[in-house]
């Protein structure tokens, strides 16, 4: 068994901890009562096992063994001349990455032209792929990549990350004088608000402290409780509009949505939630868009309904749900909502205390902004991948999209802590 590198219980231990304590002291303000919260390490890792562990919940069987760095040629970790590509596209993204292979052709070959077809030929579109990706330079196609919107990253080292020209222009790396260290750098933190900056600074030494800790008194903010079951938990009476889709957005939601806040989950009209189709059942099961156990997973305790918001109908009917929200989720790519008409200055304009919570892979801004990101991909150009692995070997994936709980789980605490402001 191969140990992914760090201490990654402990990670996730600590950033439920933290959602935690922040949606427990919203409820605090909102009631003037507080709660003992118990976190346990071993039921956060249970919760990150994407779709395993409720798939097998639902129908009582494993969907498949260990599959190594390639889980089917579309999605997997690929040699290259100078390091590692990391491909994940999905059916909707496969012709921009033959594209950018220069294999459009392909999507006319019988034996590549369906996802069951493609599963049957998997081996020989490996075999394409990889000869493909021993000739390539990391960076130069990742570059090309982004301009043309194909699901490809690269294993970032850790010079790769300090060095990342997304990194540096949004500031995430930060510089802190130290008397006794000197310089050092530090990351940023994985969340921006608008209103209220975030700062990196060095803890004090001994003797330097600011003296008696005097803390604010627990003022009950008054609760905005609405009729329903879930106004005794914490975040009863709090409404969230959920534009999220696949697992990063619907995981946060959920978590609100346990919490006790009203969740009312958005989908597009013609476009739903992608994990409606990974129900791994069989093709004559009834409705079976509603009984995928990775979808339901994600998306319990919330409402549901379908809106057109490329129309101004749509928009307009979007619109006045706003009205009646405290927080609005969307997780699509960086410059999607402002094109729908739709962006923070707008949902301002009808409710001027929202909250808008963007998820775009890269950030709202920096030269990578607009490339694509899937959970995968993020955990390559994150350093983890890369610290991970046999001696001697190749890096090594976690076999999971591991960069969407982490993403969802600090939304969780972000929307919270947005509410406290």
């Amino acid at each position: 068994p191969l140990k992914q590198a760090g201490f990654q219980a402990d990670y996730q231990l600590g950033l439920n901890g933290f959602a935690a304590a922040a949606i427990a002291l919203y409820g605090a303000r909102m009631s003037g009562v507080g709660q003992h919260v118990d976190v346990a390490a071993v039921e956060c890792l249970a919760s990150v096992l994407e779709h395993a562990l409720n798939t097998y919940a639902y129908t009582g069987r494993l969907l498949a063994s260990r599959r190594g760095n390639i889980r089917s040629a579309t999605i997997g970790l690929y040699e290259c001349a100078d390091g590692y590509l990391g491909v994940h596209a999905m059916p909707r993204n496969l012709p921009f990455l033959l594209e950018l292979m220069g294999m459009s052709e392909l999507l006319q070959d019988e034996r590549f032209a369906t996802p069951a077809a493609r599963l049957q030929h998997n081996d020989e579109l490996v075999a394409l792929f990889t000869a493909w990706a021993l000739g390539q330079h990391k960076k130069d196609v990742y570059e090309r990549a982004g301009r043309t919107r194909a699901p490809v990253a690269y294993v970032h080292t850790l010079q790769d990350l300090l060095d990342s020209p997304q990194l540096r222009a949004r500031g995430y790396w930060q510089c802190v004088e130290h008397p006794v260290a000197g310089r050092l750098t530090y990351p940023g933190p994985p969340i921006r608000m608008s209103d209220s900056p975030w700062r990196a600074g060095r803890a004090p030494l001994l003797g330097e402290g600011p003296g008696t800790w005097r803390l604010p008194p627990l003022t009950p903010g008054g609760p905005r409780v609405r009729d329903g079951a879930g106004a005794a938990l914490p975040l009863g009476g709090v409404r969230i509009l959920d534009l999220t889709m696949v697992w990063a957005g619907p995981y946060g939601t959920r978590i609100l949505a346990d919490m006790g806040a009203e969740v009312i989950k958005v989908e597009a009209v013609n476009f739903y939630d992608q994990l409606r189709n990974l129900g791994f059942l069989p093709p004559d099961t009834e409705r079976r868009w509603n009984k995928s156990a990775y979808f339901n997973h994600n998306n319990r305790n919330k409402f549901g309904c379908t809106l057109d918001l490329t129309t101004p109908r749509g928009r307009a009917l979007f619109l006045e749900l706003v009205k009646t929200a405290d927080v609005v989720v969307e997780n699509y790519r960086a410059e999607v909502l402002d094109r729908l008409g739709l962006g923070y200055e707008v949902l301002r304009a009808v409710r001027p205390d929202i909250i808008l919570v963007s998820m775009p892979g890269h950030g709202k801004d920096g030269p990578e902004r607009d490339y694509v990101a899937y959970g995968t991909n993020i955990e390559q150009l994150a350093g983890l991948v890369a610290l991970t692995g046999y001696v001697g070997g190749p890096p090594h994936a976690s076999g999971i999209s591991y960069g969407d709980p982490i993403a969802g789980t600090a939304m969780a605490g972000a929307v919270a802590l947005a509410l406290l402001h």
